[in-house]
């Protein structure tokens, strides 16, 4: 037995150990099947599958196919040794140049960079009368006593006392 082959029979054992916890293992919706490789694989691994990350260090991750049942095309591939290995075997293997052109992006920095939005913040207290008056307008009239009920009315007069409007709206989790 060679290494390849040890690779693919400890994957087969693996894929078996893990799929009876994770009965949908690989399958990613009914039509797609996305083989996770593991690193001793990944050279048979084909672009369509994707890589593992925006960074430099991006690496290939498996093959992936689409099929008309996912789960029955996977039971059939992991059927046994030999199935696997041809199912790999089989791959465009065309992963390498796709992650280098990743690499390449990332390394030099041509990667779009996130974008910040400045958010507006009320930071005036909502023991204040406007800010009581704008709350019961954002969230209707009975806001406070709906929240009291939920939290407690101790806890809730503590937050209005003490937090501001930003604050205490993400303490309750409240959306305008």
């Amino acid at each position: 037995m060679n290494n390849f082959d040890n690779n693919v029979t400890t994957f087969f054992n693996d894929f078996h150990r893990k799929v009876k916890t994770r009965p949908n293992l690989y399958a990613n919706h009914e039509t797609t099947l996305n083989v996770v490789l593991p690193t001793s694989l990944l050279e048979y691994a084909n672009a369509a599958a994707g890589h593992s990350g925006f960074s430099s260090e991006a690496r290939a991750v498996g093959i992936r196919m689409n099929t008309n049942n996912a789960l029955a095309k996977r039971d059939e591939i992991f059927s046994s040794v030999e199935s696997l290995t041809k199912f790999i075997l089989e791959s465009e293997c065309d992963a390498a140049e796709y992650i280098k052109s990743v690499q390449a992006r990332h390394a030099s920095g041509v990667v779009r960079r996130a974008v910040t939005k400045k958010v507006e913040t009320d930071d005036r207290l909502v023991d204040s009368k406007v800010a009581r008056t704008l709350m019961s307008r954002r969230y209707g009239s009975n806001v406070f006593i709906e929240l009291a009920r939920r939290f407690t009315s101790k806890v809730v007069n503590n937050d209005i006392r003490t937090l501001t409007i930003n604050e205490f709206e993400l303490r309750y989790g409240m959306v305008a």
